[in-house]
């Protein structure tokens, strides 16, 4: 007998459901190709280095610091621009790659749960999320988190309805260890993961004890194998960007937190979508699927570790890509639980909340800092035929482009020193901004640089130096600083980055950087 979800109807509105999540996804894609953030020009300095040199560092010959946020891409694409790839181009590949996995990865945890085609259709809108495409052009790693959390998520929901579950428990157990080395909070996300399988399984207390072990025994491994890494290499138990970025008040940072949450959801609309479906599926006598409980677990823990971690400074919801796996899952299992005619509406929903977005939020386009950063690197390093030392707030763009000289990153999210420094004053309007909030003016002095860039890429001149960050402010009071160092303004053409065409300006770009006058 043919039941309702396989008539002939059904089955026309899953083709046309289909059809537009499709033109959905490739028109986000378009939209969103100009983007490309300046802070994947320091995972791009580190792969280009190692691939160069042989040597994971910031400044070639400098000491070894961790100053990049994932260590899997930076050596997934330092291979790429081994083999002759354009740094750009090769990111942008591992992305996309990313992406493709993340795609198979949630497509088996709809099979393993068993869903309807409408709830299928529900999930799959995750993969329009502006968020996650806007992040595969932008050059950072969330996409490539995601799809490992998704496959250590499929085998999690397996473990918990298999005979034997302590085989999937291990392979979720490497997936999550593999996530944990592209995002080191994805740990947690690990954590949650065991205990939603030990609460919500169907085995017996002493099975779902070994198997939330299993989950978490090769990624535990990998932690303490990364960990004893980072210390004999570092000498440190965390990097850099943790001190630069969470070493602040922890007020400022909750609220930070919070209000990026809330601001970010429209690009990523499914992570809003599943608790509200979640909790009118409460109401339902159809049995829940061990998953929707995992799921829901993993959502909980990610989304209160964004808010502590003070959530982010960059556009289009970077910190909420790895919560789109957990957010695919408890939608589609939460859209099982109702009745046919509404799971079919929450399927329609889905896409139309990602396609109204899509169309009313602004597109995608190039970082500033990232292309006027490219263009001052450029002049330093066709000005300056000597290597030099340069202090400049901007960490990715301009020392990428500035492929000759060594760089002082004012903001210290590639400087021990900065990083480390305790009883931070909040002295400018950006210090409130995750990844901000650090600086040492007499630190940097004590460098004597041959050139310093005051606030943004293109610089600005002392008197302006308290609108942007504190090491500039602490500079611009700093009698050696003033002492010793010229403003120089220098007109050059802002060529914008290599594959993304015309730039921010209509005409030439002014550059106000301050050379060193002293010995």
């Amino acid at each position: 007998m043919t039941t309702k979800a396989q008539s002939p109807e059904n089955r026309l509105h899953l083709i046309v459901l289909g059809g537009l999540l499709v033109a959905l996804i490739a028109a986000t894609f378009r939209r969103f190709f100009p983007f490309f953030h300046d802070d994947s020009f320091i995972t791009l300095r580190y792969a280009r280095n190692l691939a160069e040199t042989g040597e994971l560092v910031w400044n070639p010959g400098g000491a070894a610091i961790e100053g990049y946020t994932s260590l899997l891409h930076v050596l997934v694409v330092s291979v790429g621009i081994a083999l002759g790839a354009d740094p750009m181009v090769a990111i942008q590949a591992v992305n996309i790659a990313g992406f493709i996995l993340l795609f198979g990865a949630l497509w088996a945890c709809l099979r393993a749960l068993e869903s309807s085609g409408f709830a299928r259709i529900a999930a799959l809108a995750v993969l329009a999320s502006q968020a996650l495409i806007a992040w595969v052009w932008g050059g950072l790693e969330g996409g490539i988190a995601a799809a490992f959390v998704a496959f250590g998520s499929l085998y999690v929901i397996r473990a918990a309805t298999a005979e034997t579950p302590l085989r999937y428990g291990y392979l979720a157990s490497f997936a999550f260890g593999l996530a944990y080395l592209t995002r080191p909070e994805m740990a947690l996300a690990n954590f949650a993961a065991g205990l939603g399988f030990l609460v919500f399984s169907q085995h017996s207390f002493r099975e779902r004890l070994a198997g939330f072990f299993a989950i978490g025994s090769v990624s535990v491994l990998i932690v303490a194998l990364h960990l004893t890494f980072r210390v004999f290499t570092y000498g440190e138990w965390v990097p850099l960007t943790y001190h630069a970025k969470v070493g602040l008040d922890a007020s400022l940072r909750l609220a930070n937190g919070m209000q990026y949450l809330i601001n970010s959801l429209p690009v990523a609309p499914v992570l809003l979508l599943a608790p509200i479906v979640a909790i009118f599926g409460a109401r339902s006598v159809k049995p829940a699927h061990p998953g929707l409980g995992i799921a829901a677990s993993m959502l909980a823990v990610q989304t209160a570790v964004l808010i502590w971690l003070g959530g982010d400074h960059m556009p289009q919801g970077r910190m909420l890509i790895p919560l789109l796996p957990a957010g695919a899952i408890l939608l589609a299992t939460a859209v099982d639980r109702l009745d046919a005619n509404a799971t079919k509406l929450v399927a329609v929903v889905a896409l139309a909340c990602s396609a109204v977005l899509l169309f009313v939020l602004p597109p995608g386009k190039p970082d500033p800092a990232a292309q006027i950063g490219s263009a001052a690197g450029t002049y330093l390093n066709e000005t300056f035929e000597e290597p030099i030392t340069i202090a400049a707030a901007t960490a990715g763009s301009t020392p990428f482009f500035a492929t000759k000289h060594r760089f002082i990153d004012t903001l210290g999210l590639n400087d021990p020193t900065i990083a480390r420094r305790e009883n931070v004053p909040i002295r400018t309007p950006w210090q409130k901004k995750p990844g901000h909030g650090k600086g040492d003016g007499a630190y940097v002095i004590a460098q004597k640089p041959d050139v310093i860039i005051l606030g943004p890429a293109e610089g600005v001149p002392a008197d302006r130096a308290s609108e942007w960050f504190l090491t500039g402010l602490e500079l611009s009071e700093n009698p050696d600083f003033l002492a010793c160092y010229e403003e120089t303004r220098a007109t050059i053409p802002e060529t914008g980055l290599p594959v993304r065409g015309a730039g921010i300006y209509d005409d030439l770009l002014i550059f106000i950087y301050y050379r060193r006058t002293c010995d």
